[in-house]
């Protein structure tokens, strides 16, 4: 725990900064919703990931950090309460400081769209990263794709995207600089956003766009009487936020959702059954 009284060692000060730009990320809906995406920070020996099943707006709120040793990617302390995200391995394949992963509107739009390969042509920094299932999968994917000398962010198919930086104001300036380009594949248009709406909806579709869609959709219904607890609030903002996302390519062809083994995949990891059992 950081001790604001008393003067702050480099490592404190960049925890802060880590906190803050998390709690930033954690109010924006078009970027997370509930205990989606996460956040890290790296020094010579450890890396600070958010926790499973936490919530990135409460950074400064209540402990959401997980200490992890990057020797051997092990917990700092056996007394630990906080399990590291499941994306934990991700961050510490990227060779920066800090790291951001979100689930952003504008980043599953464009990773839905047919168009994606083309406007990147244009933006050589931005990697392209296919789906896999989130964790070790995804980071193998990662590892083989992503060059950091080359590459200073990427678009995660059916999931969000990522970021990385040497600083928490460059890591920042990168997640603004990507969501300038993905956010020209949204439409504004409330029909076609109804319609998409619709059809996630329905439950004869089965559609399924993102990881945190597969997990929490059981759960999930705009046909419910309106509740104000904060488990209904995101789980209205995360539909809300998909529809926009599928809505901006609802006319194109060949739309690629998640198929019926990757959400059973999901559903059944022990990890993810952890990370929804945190928000119950």
């Amino acid at each position: 725990m950081i001790n604001y009284a008393s003067p702050m060692s480099s490592t404190d000060y960049q925890l802060l900064r880590l906190k803050e730009m998390s709690i930033c990320i954690g109010d924006d809906p078009m970027q997370v919703q509930g205990p989606g995406g996460n956040t890290s920070y790296k020094n010579s020996e450890y890396m600070w990931v958010k926790a499973s099943g936490k919530q990135l707006r409460n950074a400064l709120r209540e402990e959401i950090f997980a200490q992890i040793k990057l020797s051997n990617g092990a917990v700092f302390s056996e007394n630990q309460k906080l399990r590291p995200s499941i994306e934990a391995p991700l961050h510490q394949a990227i060779d920066k400081a800090f790291v951001i992963h979100t689930h952003s509107t504008s980043a599953i739009a464009a990773g839905l769209s047919k168009s994606l390969s083309n406007t990147l042509v244009a933006h050589p920094e931005i990697a392209i990263i296919p789906y896999r299932r989130p964790g070790e999968d995804l980071t193998v994917c990662i590892k083989e794709m992503i060059n950091t000398s080359k590459h200073h962010s990427a678009i995660l198919q059916n999931h969000g995207l990522l970021v990385w930086g040497n600083t928490c104001e460059e890591t920042s300036a990168r997640l603004k600089s990507l969501n300038s380009v993905t956010n020209k594949f949204l439409t504004s248009d409330l029909k076609i956003i109804l319609e998409a709406k619709a059809k996630l909806e329905d439950p004869l579709n089965e559609i399924f766009l993102t990881p945190d869609h597969a997990v929490f959709n059981d759960e999930m219904s705009m046909s419910r009487a309106p509740n104000q607890s904060d488990k209904n609030t995101w789980l209205q903002q995360m539909l809300e936020q998909l529809s926009i996302a599928l809505g901006s390519v609802l006319h194109e062809e060949a739309v690629k959702t998640l198929d019926k083994g990757e959400v059973e995949e999901l559903r059944n990891w022990e990890a993810e059954k952890f990370r929804k059992s945190q928000n119950e």
